[in-house]
This record gives structure tokens, sequence and C-alpha cells, in this order.
């Protein structure tokens, strides 16, 4: 990947308007702390690829209304680069909405669930942190494929958005917000030592599509929430019933945007692992060790999977937008926006500046220099 700078940006400030977005700013200023730690690491084409992410944006502006879209941005595509994981989440928010709404015409239902697979996991080491993450999310992969092969499955779900989620436990100490949500508060107080200090808690958030029948009396087709966890407990092959949580999703066919559902598919589609789990500005080392541990435990692993309705749909959208695709531009344009420039990085001010075309000058780094900035291990 090409490195590029820019020879203007100390002078930026006295010229240049700022972009005052705190979205975008502050999640470029926690994918540099990410690319120190790659840095640290040892991982320097990642750490490379995570402080370039976002240096620049491509803007188009309404003149009539002055309202601003970002139309492209320079991103590095890290599984867990702050700046990529935030537009990653709008954009799979974005598309399930769409699925949903293309499926609308079937009179579907919708449930909305969570599933474990027993405690959160512990590692004495990195080494044995990473492995039993592996082995808790295999162990879920593993069991969802046999639940859904079971006959009474079968005949209810019609299709499922699935998402993997795995919340990283780093307070060393209990808060008055990690003892209310302890299972086991005997002998125990805020302020103690966190029984779950470094723990990690691998599950899953679906979202079945069910039958509109599905919860109507005197049919074959509900299943109840003790079925459910017998069902879960038995492709778990655990030997007791893990916790789960069952909502059914409220239908309003008068108000598409009914927060119950929304709400749902909020939850479905937020980060596998929030960067505040792992980003932790005022401890380096501890940053270090959960980024090593994160990047090789979730290395090949898929957070999102589609099955039935929900998949059909998603491959009907893309076909739609993919022929989309070519008048998209000419539509903004027609709609009143028009192209306008560039918004930079300035990482003197750690912020963003709107940059005229003209006064922007970009030195490429040649092949040596950028020859020492590669390390063997990626």
């Amino acid at each position: 990947m090409m490195n590029y700078s820019t020879k203007n940006t100390q002078n930026t400030k006295k010229t240049q308007k700022p972009y005052d977005n705190k979205d975008w700013t502050s999640k470029k200023n926690r994918s540099i702390l990410l690319a120190e730690s790659y840095q640290r690491l040892g991982y320097y084409k990642k750490s490379i690829r995570t402080k370039e992410c976002g240096n620049y944006l491509e803007y188009i502006k309404n003149p009539k209304t002055k309202d601003t879209k970002i139309h492209k941005a320079m991103l590095c595509r890290d599984r867990f680069c702050p700046v990529c994981s935030w537009r990653k989440t709008i954009k799979q928010t974005t598309e399930l909405n769409s699925m949903i709404d293309f499926m609308d015409t079937d009179n579907n239902r919708y449930l909305f669930m969570t599933l474990t697979g027993g405690k959160r996991v512990f590692g004495d080491t990195e080494a044995e942190a990473i492995q039993a993450i592996k082995d808790r999310i295999d162990l879920l992969n593993k069991a969802f494929a046999k639940l859904m092969k079971r006959k009474q499955i079968k005949n209810s779900i019609l299709g499922y958005y699935r998402s993997l989620e795995m919340p990283v436990d780093k307070e060393q100490y209990i808060t008055s917000k990690i003892y209310n949500k302890l299972d086991n508060k005997k002998g125990l107080k805020i302020g103690d030592i966190n029984p779950n200090y470094l723990s990690y808690h691998p599950h899953f958030h679906i979202i079945w599509s069910v039958k509109e029948e599905y919860f109507s009396k005197n049919n074959d087709l509900y299943i109840t929430d003790k079925q459910w966890g017998n069902l879960w407990a038995e492709c778990l092959n655990i030997g007791f019933t893990p916790i789960i949580d069952i909502r059914a999703i409220k239908t309003d066919k008068n108000n598409k945007n009914n927060d119950d559902l929304r709400g749902g598919i909020k939850e479905v589609t937020k980060y596998a692992v929030k960067d505040t789990d792992y980003i932790i500005k005022s401890d380096p080392a501890l940053t270090d060790k959960l980024v090593c541990i994160l990047n090789e435990a979730l290395k090949g692993k898929r957070t999102i999977s589609l099955g039935g309705n929900f998949k059909k749909a998603n491959k009907e959208i893309k076909l739609l937008i993919q022929e989309d695709e070519n008048i998209k531009n000419n539509r903004e344009i027609e709609n009143g926006y028009t192209i306008e420039g560039r918004i930079d990085w300035n990482w003197n001010d750690k912020r963003y500046y709107f940059t005229s075309k003209n006064n922007r000058i970009y030195k490429k780094l040649d092949k040596k220099d950028n020859k020492t900035l590669i390390h063997k291990k990626t």
C-alpha cells in the first residue's frame, strides 16, 4: 500500500475551515492509538494502514441547503480499526433495514434472541486466552449448525441474521455497573478485585424471521422459551442449559419505523468488539495485550451470517445496488449536490480541515523509504 503525506498540513489551520465532526475526529484519533499498538507489537503493515485510515475524505455539498455528505474516504478496512468498524456498523444497519423492508410484503414476524455458550472464558497467558476464545466460538458455530438442522427449527424458521459479539471485561476492580451484572455476588462488594477481569464472553445475537401465524394458537410452529433452551443445550452438548434471551419483536403495519424492530436491528448490527474494550489510552501495555489476543483469536472468524429469506433478500438487494451504482452519482448531482473537494487530517492539530483542490500537494514515499516500514509480520 502506498503511503502519502500532505506537505501543507502545518499551514492548514490558518487558511482552511475546520471540519467539526465529532464522530470522524474521535474515531480517527483512536485509530492512531491502534496504529501505535500495532507498531509496538510488530504488526508494521497493519500499523501503516490504520495510521493512514481516514487521512482524507472526499465530500459533496448541496449549495442550497448547505448539507455536506462524505462521498468517499481513504479506509484501511482493518477489522479492529475504530473508523472502519464504525463505518461497517452503519453499513450493516442500512443493509439489514433494507432486507427487512424488502421482505415486508411477506408479512413476516420477527424474534430477537441472544444465545450464549456458558460462562465467560479466561486465559492465564495470551496463548491460553486466544485458544479459549477460539474454542468457544467454534463451539457456538457448530451448535448453531446443528440447531438449524432440527426439524422443529426447519418448520418454524424462515431465515435469520446472526452476529457475533464478544465483550471484554477490562475493569480490574468491581464498579457499581459490574456489581449489578455479577451472577454470584456472595462475599463481593464494589471496589473489590473483579473476578471476571480480562475475561471474554463470545455470544450470538440473532433476528429470526418466522411465519405470520407463528404466534397463533393451536399450531405446532410456536417454540416456547423452555423448548428453545433445551434445543440449544442439546446442540451445545455441555450438560446444562445456558442463559438465553428471547423476545418477540412487536410489529406495527402502520409504523414502518417501530422502535422495537429498529432496536433489535441496532443490537444485532453493532460492533463485534467495541474499540473501547481494547484501546485503553491510559494503559498502552494492556492495549497491546488485548489487541494481540483479539487479532489472533478472531483471525478468519466470520462475525455476520445470514440464512433463509434474509440471505435471499440480501442477494436481491445487492443486485439492485449493482445495477443502480452507475447512476448513483448522477442522482446526487440531480438532487443539488456538487462535488466540492477534500477534507484532510491535520497531524499537528489532530483534527480535520476542509482543503481546496488547488492547494493540495502530496508526496509519495519512494520504495526505499517504504521498505523500512514493512516487516515480515503482518
